[in-house]
């Protein structure tokens, strides 16, 4: 069993060897894998009952996030934001690429994005709704967030980075 109480501004990390039961983990709290035991509560919701809800306020960046290349980063967002029932403005989602250094290609087809570039369109997919939580399942997106410190929405310390501000709790997760 695993017992977690996250509190504003935690940074939680889920380490171990394949089979763990990391991604499990992160599926149940989402509500896309049922619980064979246990209770679960998310942002005072229960997982099994408002799945949707949940995923509303929380941030998820993938180890390999997927993207329609045929889109720009810009409707990518858009459609992304719209999904999850979101209402951001193209404005707000324009500043959003420029705070992750993407500002500039924000037009391009996502096909001719280098690896880079698609996780830092990844970061501002976690970002798009302001969660109160943020999941990162690789460890490498922490660097990525590190390297945009404007994205700030919350204080989050990080022992080595400087003050951060991404959500109201941070779960880490290498999967």
């Amino acid at each position: 069993g695993i017992e977690l109480h996250l509190q504003p501004g935690d940074i939680y990390g889920l380490l171990g060897p394949n089979g763990a039961g990391k991604s499990t983990t992160i599926f149940a709290l989402l509500g896309l894998r049922e619980r064979s035991s246990g209770y679960i509560r998310v942002l005072d919701h229960d997982p099994a009952e408002n799945a949707l809800e949940i995923r509303r306020n929380v941030g998820v960046m993938p180890e390999q996030a997927g993207f329609y290349d045929w889109m720009t980063a810009l409707s990518y967002l858009q459609w992304y934001s719209r999904l999850y029932g979101q209402s951001q403005s193209d404005g707000d989602l324009r500043k959003l690429l420029e705070k992750v250094g993407l500002g500039s290609v924000r037009h391009r087809p996502i096909a001719t994005y280098s690896r880079g570039m698609k996780q830092r369109l990844a970061v501002a997919s976690a970002l798009v709704s302001q969660p109160k939580l943020l999941i990162l399942t690789e460890l490498l997106g922490l660097f990525y967030i590190a390297l945009c410190p404007v994205l700030i929405h919350c204080p989050i310390h990080v022992t080595g980075f400087e003050q951060m501000k991404l959500a109201d709790a941070l779960m880490l997760s290498s999967v």
